[in-house]
């Protein structure tokens, strides 16, 4: 039974560990690029992001991004 609780125990740390390095190992362009996609698609006009996009999941799920020029 103490074996099943420090396998879970690990498991949970495990995930938590992939959960705040994931955002990390994906490059910024990449979510600039959607972001920059949906939300000229939603306004139905030009939207440009200066700067990198930093996503953070700790200790909230946050996005955070240079001026953002609609046009």
């Amino acid at each position: 039974m103490k074996k099943l609780f420090i396998g879970i125990a690990v498991l949970l740390v495990l995930f938590i560990g992939a959960i705040v390095v994931l955002p990390s190992l994906v490059p910024a362009s990449a979510y600039k690029d959607k972001i920059e996609t949906q939300l000229s698609a939603a306004l139905d006009r030009d939207v440009t992001i200066s700067g990198d996009v930093k996503l953070s999941v700790f200790p909230v799920l946050k996005a955070q991004t240079g001026a953002i020029q609609i046009d």
